[in-house]
């Protein structure tokens, strides 16, 4: 085609596009590539949705897949409408779902079971959803699960099987996951933006404003500074009448986190 011939189309399809109001649309933020992974640690089903809900919004490009049993107690539909989801993995075989997990930036985990975690620290994924978890973390990716998924809040349980539970987190932890009460997935998926951590888009440009604020703590030990550290916090709240250990104040001060005591 000439060239003058070739400017003249083009002129013609931008003035066009311009009288639809498209011509000068802002470019769709793109974020880091999601995979949302569900599992069958419900007890905090509606607070897990909600959060991928948030994630969603900030991601751009997600898809979820659900494990057999979860698909038997989570609809596919309902997921999509609670979360606003819009690519089903259920169906997709083995080698499909494995390319997506490589395209991938970040896995969530919101309903974390601990059958699968069991499963993943003995290095035995010997089904779908163990061999997914173990599969990321082998590759490098930034998982995120939660922690507090499986279990009835209050529940009370044998002393013993508490502490094999925090043995197994605790390795699971140390093979590279990141493991955050339920209620902290989307806070805990923006800080790994604003570290840059993961790619560029609305998970690094979100402000703080868009996500509540974390709890005021009764008591704040050093575990929760080393928690907020990581999270790519830089505030701990104390509750009016809460303490905070001198290791808790030692370790702030290292981290350059500041413990604010809430007014009553």
């Amino acid at each position: 085609m000439d060239k003058g011939v070739k400017d003249r189309v083009e002129k013609a399809v931008r003035e066009v596009l311009k009288e639809m109001g498209l011509a000068d649309a802002a470019p769709r933020p793109q974020g880091p590539r999601v995979l949302v992974v569900y599992h069958t640690g419900l007890e905090r089903l509606d607070e897990a949705l909600a959060q991928v809900a948030r994630i969603e919004s900030l991601a751009e490009k997600t898809a979820f897949w659900q494990g057999p049993e979860a698909r038997e107690m989570m609809c596919p539909a309902d997921l999509k409408d609670r979360t606003g989801a819009r690519c089903s993995l259920n169906t997709v075989n083995d080698e499909g779902l494995s390319r997506v997990l490589d395209r991938s930036e970040v896995v969530v985990l919101p309903c974390l079971s601990l059958k699968v975690a069991a499963r993943v620290v003995r290095l035995t994924a010997d089904c779908q959803g163990s061999d997914l978890v173990l599969t990321a973390l082998l590759k490098g990716k930034q998982v995120i699960a939660a922690n507090d998924c499986f279990l009835p809040p209050g529940a009370g349980i044998a002393s013993g099987l508490r502490t094999e539970m925090k043995k197994t987190l605790a390795a699971l932890a140390g093979y590279g996951a990141i493991l955050r009460p339920t209620t902290e997935l989307a806070r805990t998926y923006e800080s790994l933006g604003r570290q840059g951590q993961i790619s560029a888009g609305r998970a690094v440009r979100a402000g703080d404003a868009d996500l509540p604020r974390p709890p005021a703590l009764s008591l704040v030990t050093a575990r929760d500074i080393t928690s907020a550290s990581q999270a790519g916090e830089n505030k701990v709240y104390l509750a009016p009448k809460g303490l905070s250990t001198p290791l808790a104040r030692d370790l702030a001060k290292e981290y350059g986190l500041e413990i604010i005591r809430e007014n009553n």
